[in-house]
C-alpha cells in the first residue's frame, strides 16, 4: 500500500500485529481493567504456577501433551514448539477468515473448544485458556489434576510481549520466545523508519463488526498510534472498548476508517461505511471519486470475503504467504485465474445488471484454502 495515500499511516508493517489484536479483542469487548492470568516462577524445571486465585501448582517437567483452548495461545504456541508437542489447539485454528495460521493448525491432531470432558479424554501436562473461560471449566479441569495456564487479557503491544514470553517461559521455550519478540520489536522499528518525514498524523478510527471501537488502554491505541495515527476514539474520550451510532463517527470526521471481520460481520458492518447517506460527508468517504496522494483519505479493511472485496473496493492488494501477489483494480487482482491458483477453487464472474457491480459465483462443492487480503 503507498504510505502517501494514508496520509502517511504505515499499516504494513504491522498488518499481522494488528490482525491478530481484532481477533483476540472483538470477541470478548471489555471497558474494564484486564484480570491477571497465571503467573510462573522458575528458571528451567521445575516451575511453579500461580493463578488468580493464589492456587499453586508445581510443573515438574516440559510439557509434553499441550492443548490450547484460546486462539491467540494457538498462534503463540505453533510459532515456539514443536508440532509434536501440540495435542490439540482451538477449532478456530483451522477457520481461514480469523485465524492466521490454518494450515500450521491442521497439522495438530484435535481441533477443540472449551469443553472440559473433551479436554480431559486427551489427558495433557498442561492446558491454556483464555482469560474469559468460565470458573466452572477451570474448576473442573483443576479437579480432574491437569494444569492449567490462564493467559492474560492485554492492553498494550508490551502486554503482547509478555504474554509471548510467559507463553515460552512455561512452555520451556524462552529462547525462541525472546526470538520472536525481537522479530515484532524489528518491524515495529522498519515501520517507525517510515514515519520519520510524515508530516501530520491523519485522523484514525476503528469501526468494527457491531460498531465496537477501541480508545485508550487498548493495544489498538498503541498500534495506531505505531502507525502513525491518531486514534479517534481516545482522543475523544473512550477508554476500553464502546459501541459508535453513527453520529459519533460524524462527529468525529475520520480521514481513515478501517474494520475487519468474518463474512457474516462484514455483511453487518462494512456496507453502511459505503452506502448510508449520513455517513457520505465524513473526510473518510466524502466523495466517490479516487483519492490524490496529498489528500491522504481512505479506507481499509482487512478481510476474507471475495465477494465483498470485489463488490466493494477501488483497490484490493492480495497477500498470499506473506507475498504480495496481486494490486490493483479488484476485477484484475481477483481474476478467476487467480482465484483458482490461489484459493483453489473455481468461480465465475458476472456483472449485476441493476448496478454495475461485478459479482463472484461458487460452486457448492468449493473447498477454501484463502491467503489473507488487505484492501481499501
Amino acid at each position: 500500500m503507498r504510505r502517501g495515500r494514508l496520509g502517511g499511516l504505515s499499516l504494513v508493517g504491522i498488518g499481522t500485529a494488528l490482525v491478530l489484536w481484532i481477533v483476540g479483542q472483538l470477541g470478548t469487548p471489555s471497558s474494564g481493567p484486564a484480570p491477571q492470568g497465571t503467573m510462573v516462577q522458575g528458571d528451567g524445571f521445575p516451575k511453579v504456577l500461580i493463578d488468580q486465585t493464589g492456587r499453586r501448582v508445581v510443573l515438574a517437567h516440559k510439557p509434553e501433551r499441550i492443548v490450547s483452548v484460546t486462539l491467540a495461545t494457538d498462534e503463540i504456541l505453533l510459532a515456539l514448539v514443536e508440532r509434536s508437542r501440540l495435542l490439540a489447539v482451538t477449532y478456530l485454528a483451522v477457520d481461514e477468515r480469523i485465524s492466521n495460521v490454518p494450515r500450521e493448525a491442521a497439522a495438530v491432531p484435535h481441533k477443540i473448544r472449551a469443553d472440559a470432558e473433551q479436554i480431559i479424554a486427551l489427558q495433557p501436562d498442561l492446558v491454556f485458556v483464555a482469560s474469559y473461560v468460565r470458573g466452572e471449566v477451570i474448576k473442573l479441569l483443576q479437579d480432574a489434576g491437569l494444569t492449567v495456564f490462564q493467559f492474560q487479557e492485554y492492553d498494550s503491544v508490551a502486554a503482547i510481549q509478555q504474554n509471548i514470553r510467559l507463553v515460552g517461559q512455561v512452555g520451556g521455550e524462552e529462547a525462541r520466545a525472546e526470538a520472536l519478540i525481537m522479530e515484532m520489536n524489528t518491524r515495529l522499528q522498519a515501520v517507525t523508519a517510515r514515519l520519520v518525514h510524515a508530516k501530520a498524523r491523519p485522523r484514525v478510527l476503528y469501526w468494527g463488526a457491531h460498531g465496537y471501537t477501541g480508545g485508550d488502554h487498548t493495544s489498538l491505541q498503541d498500534l495506531i498510534i505505531l502507525a502513525g495515527g491518531e486514534n479517534l476514539a481516545a482522543t475523544h474520550g473512550i477508554v476500553g472498548f464502546a459501541t459508535l451510532s453513527r453520529e459519533q463517527v460524524l462527529a468525529m470526521n475520520p480521514e481513515v476508517i478501517f474494520t475487519a471481520g468474518d463474512s457474516r460481520e462484514t455483511q453487518c458492518g462494512l456496507p453502511e461505511f459505503r452506502l448510508h447517506p449520513a455517513l457520505q460527508t465524513v473526510d473518510a468517504l466524502r466523495n466517490e471519486r479516487p483519492r490524490s496522494a496529498e489528500e491522504g483519505i481512505g479506507i481499509v479493511a482487512v478481510i476474507h470475503d471475495l465477494s465483498m472485496a470485489i463488490r466493494c473496493f477501488r483497490r484490493l492488494v492480495l497477500i498470499h504467504e506473506g507475498t504480495v501477489v496481486g494490486d490493483g483494480p479488484p476485477v484484475d487482482v481477483l481474476s478467476v485465474e487467480t482465484i483458482s491458483r490461489i484459493f483453489r477453487v473455481q468461480a465465475r464472474l458476472y456483472q449485476d445488471q441493476a448496478s454495475g457491480t461485478p459479482l463472484l459465483w461458487f460452486p457448492v462443492d468449493k473447498k477454501r484454502l484463502a491467503p489473507r487480503t488487505l484492501m481499501e
